[in-house]
C-alpha cells in the first residue's frame, strides 16, 4: 500500500514537471518562425495527455463530492486538479496552431 502512494506522490509532479518542460522550452517563441507540422504536432500531443489524465480527472471529481457541500464545485476543483494544466496547454497549443494557420492563407 504504501508503494502505491509513494507512486502516487512522485508520478503527478513529474507528470505536470514534464508538460511545462515539454511546452515551455520545446515550443518555438513565435508562431511563424516554425511549420504548420511542428504546431500540429504539438497541439495532438497536448490533446492526448489532455484525453489520457480525464478518467484519474473524473475520479477525483467525483469522490470531491463526498464533502456534502457544494457538490458540483467540489467537482470542478477536483477535476481541473488532475487535467487543469494538460487543459490549458491544449488550448495555448491550439491557438498557436490556429493563429499561424490563419496566417498561411
Amino acid at each position: 500500500m504504501t508503494i502505491v502512494a509513494s507512486f502516487g506522490e512522485l508520478f503527478i509532479p513529474i507528470f505536470y514537471l514534464y508538460q511545462i518542460i515539454f511546452y515551455f522550452f520545446f515550443r518555438k517563441k513565435e508562431p511563424k518562425e516554425s511549420s504548420l507540422k511542428y504546431y500540429k504536432f504539438t497541439c495532438v500531443t497536448n490533446f492526448l495527455i489532455f484525453c489520457a489524465t480525464i478518467p484519474v480527472g473524473l475520479f477525483i471529481g467525483i469522490m470531491a463530492t463526498d464533502s456534502g457541500e457544494h457538490q458540483t464545485i467540489s467537482f470542478i476543483l477536483g477535476f481541473l486538479f488532475i487535467t487543469g494544466l494538460p487543459l490549458l496547454f491544449f488550448i495555448w497549443s491550439l491557438r498557436d496552431y490556429l493563429i499561424l494557420q490563419r496566417s498561411n492563407k
